[in-house]
């Protein structure tokens, strides 16, 4: 369908939570209502905050939900609202399509980009933040909040989808194999935030399969003492094969437990058989 004007939808769209979606699913129908195209404006903070999801895949998200076209915007720069509303007025926008502003203003945080659009003569259609079971508004930081405390279960229910990890699988040191627990190993990116130091069921997406795991997030205390470096090391359930720089997304279930440091290799590999038979537990076939 050929459109030459388009309807937008505005955010930061970190998390990519229910609210998000429900955002994204009423500009939707007004631009299929329109019958226009539907142009996603997100706001990016740079790299020097800590993140639940990358530029990309926000995008990706946003595609998968509705989206025709995605703008993402520095939102690190000072003149970051203009940017925004010149993307929206260049693509002949005449409706945007916006989370209701905070009941505190002093929480909101593009304060001058409604003024602006419609100082352009475009419409504001504000829709109401999605809230828990306690009305507490979900946001981006309600969502980090509980995937830092390793609440990867909560997180799932402000979501609508299990939080994922993304990474490249990496060569370690193969100490999982040799004690019967052979891992796929990703490294920290410190912009991306990962769970809480512990024991996660989960499972793992990887070349089209779906694989239950347990996945250990921490420094390897028991080997290495205080001086390990933060690993991701997913142990995937009857899986025998090389994952070695292939592309692996985890879904968090639930947490099993915290870090911990055994005292022998013998007493880890115990508490591993205990993690596995965990995991086969809260992880579910078919998968969710």
């Amino acid at each position: 369908m050929a459109t030459t004007t388009s309807t937008a939808v505005i955010g930061e769209f970190d998390s990519f939570h229910v609210g998000h979606r429900r955002l994204v699913s009423v500009a939707r129908q007004i631009a299929d209502r329109e019958r226009t195209a539907l142009q996603a404006i997100v706001f990016h903070r740079g790299d020097d905050y800590v993140r639940l999801s990358t530029p990309e895949q926000r995008v990706e998200r946003l595609l998968d939900a509705g989206a025709d076209h995605v703008t993402v915007v520095d939102g690190s720069s000072a003149g970051a609202e203009v940017t925004a509303a010149r993307a929206v007025t260049n693509g002949r926008t005449r409706v945007a399509v916006m989370a209701c502003a905070p009941a505190r203003p002093r929480e909101l945080r593009w304060p001058n980009l409604r003024t602006i659009l419609r100082r352009s003569s475009v419409d504001i259609v504000e829709v109401e933040r999605a809230t828990d079971e306690h009305g507490t508004p979900i946001t981006s930081d309600l969502v980090q909040a509980n995937v830092a405390d390793g609440n990867v279960a909560r997180a799932a229910a402000l979501l609508g989808a299990s939080f994922t990890v993304t990474g490249i699988v990496t060569h370690g040191d193969a100490r999982g194999r040799t004690i019967g627990f052979p891992t796929a190993n990703v490294a920290r990116d410190a912009r991306n935030l990962w769970p809480k130091f512990g024991v996660y069921a989960a499972w793992v997406a990887t070349g089209g399969q779906r694989h239950r795991a347990a996945v250990n997030i921490g420094i390897r205390p028991t080997v290495y003492g205080a001086s390990g470096t933060p690993l991701l090391e997913a142990h995937l359930l009857d899986f025998d094969g090389d994952l070695y720089d292939q592309r692996i997304v985890v879904h968090f279930v639930d947490r099993i437990r915290g870090e911990q440091r055994f005292d022998s290799l013998d007493a880890l590999t115990s508490r591993l058989s205990t993690d596995v038979a965990e995991t086969r537990r809260l992880v579910m076939i078919p998968f969710a």
